[in-house]
């Protein structure tokens, strides 16, 4: 009797806490989220679509130097999740100060991994593409995106690390805003205009993917920079505790 007991009351809580806007709150909080990864999917389908007008060669190309950005990517992604966790915590906690830590230190080491695949990238470009394809043309031009791919993937990554930073003190709504200049108004126009008007074909269209993610990556950071020193300002003494 008692665990039923305890079991209607864990019901009428659930039932309370969504009626008392709970799914309201969370509404506001998925849907800048959602846009955002929207916004960066289409952005980077669209530059698939351009590629494909320019043939099947710069699209083979594409496609193997965006699956070798992709699969570094992963790394970048785990501390984005750990800067999400580790901000929050803080954040719940008061301490505000391992707050903007937090978030740096993740900077640093999504930073000090992708110079390492940069190298990586820059190094092994003609030899990387081999596993691939044995298309003589498809290797030269994807060894040459690798070059761009390697800028690419280091905004990609600290981008991606600062929205997870700022996921995790609340901050969304902003970074969608950032998210529709970068992809929208900077990625793919960048993209088309550098492919198509300027004539730099494959090359162009990732010069608009590193234009977008740097706006991106710098953006979130001087965002996640504004906020943490906003959090330390209304800190009270007491509140913080060394980790």
């Amino acid at each position: 009797e008692g665990h039923l007991d305890i079991h209607r009351k864990s019901k009428e809580d659930i039932h309370r806490e969504i009626n008392g806007g709970i799914h309201r709150e969370m509404f506001r909080t998925g849907y800048p989220i959602a846009a955002q990864i929207v916004l960066e999917v289409l952005a980077f389908a669209g530059g698939a679509v351009m590629m494909g007008w320019l043939g099947a060669t710069p699209l083979a190309s594409h496609q193997i130097a965006m699956n070798l950005a992709a699969l570094t990517f992963m790394a970048a992604l785990g501390i984005s999740a750990a800067a999400t966790i580790r901000t929050s915590n803080f954040l719940g906690a008061h301490r505000y100060a391992d707050v903007k830590k937090a978030g740096w230190v993740a900077l640093y080491l999504v930073v000090g991994y992708n110079l390492v695949t940069a190298l990586l990238f820059v190094s092994l470009r003609h030899i990387l593409p081999t596993f691939y394809s044995d298309d003589p043309t498809v290797i030269d031009l994807a060894g040459q995106l690798l070059l761009l791919a390697a800028a690419f993937q280091l905004f990609d990554g600290s981008q991606n690390v600062g929205l997870g930073a700022l996921r995790g003190i609340g901050d969304v709504r902003l970074p969608m805003i950032i998210a529709i200049i970068s992809y929208g108004i900077i990625n793919i126009p960048v993209s088309y205009i550098c492919a198509f008007t300027l004539g730099m074909g494959p090359q162009g269209i990732w010069l608009g993917y590193v234009a977008g993610l740097l706006f991106a990556s710098v953006s979130y950071w001087f965002r996640f920079r504004q906020m943490s020193n906003r959090l330390l300002q209304r800190s009270v003494p007491g509140d913080e505790h060394s980790t």
